[in-house]
């Protein structure tokens, strides 16, 4: 098979992939109407499908957009023989999916300090001191923001932080 056929091939699935991306963005915001967008203390319960839906649909017509009249950088192409990208993309799914389910029983501020590290690791953070503090610091700012600003009830887990 030529080369040309691999990235024409590569092209459509890019756009299939945004446009998938902007079809489920399109459904969640269609779905968060459903719900209020703010109730007497602050966000409601369609505050944030509402954002994440605004921001798959934006992301997914700008990827589909400028992979059609762009195209594609070689660089951007995905070997089927190389494994680094698939397993982190997995590693990836893994570690979002193990932090929702322990935000009830360890709490979000614990449950996200720990997949913001193997995050970080993952995508080449090396420098442990600085790694620990970042993630530290992202999880405690944004519980301060959804729990304490927003007031969104946020799970606190058995050690109540």
């Amino acid at each position: 098979m030529d080369d040309h056929s691999d990235h024409g091939r590569m092209v459509r699935a890019w756009q299939l992939a945004a446009a998938g991306l902007a079809g489920v963005g399109v459904y969640v915001l269609v779905n968060s109407r459903s719900h209020d967008y703010l109730d007497g203390v602050g966000p409601g319960g369609g505050f944030f499908p509402f954002w994440i839906g605004l921001f798959s649909v934006l992301t997914g017509v700008a990827l589909f957009v400028g992979t059609t009249w762009r195209g594609l950088d070689r660089s951007m192409g995905w070997s089927r023989t190389a494994r680094g990208p698939v397993l982190r993309i997995l590693a990836t799914v893994a570690a979002l999916a193990s932090a929702a389910i322990l935000w009830e029983w360890l709490g979000f501020r614990i449950s996200a300090f720990l997949m913001l590290v193997v995050l970080l690791r993952l995508y080449g953070a090396r420098s442990w001191w600085w790694l620990v503090a970042f993630a530290a610091a992202a999880s405690l700012l944004v519980f301060f923001t959804f729990h304490d600003l927003l007031q969104v009830p946020l799970p606190l887990g058995p050690f109540g932080i």
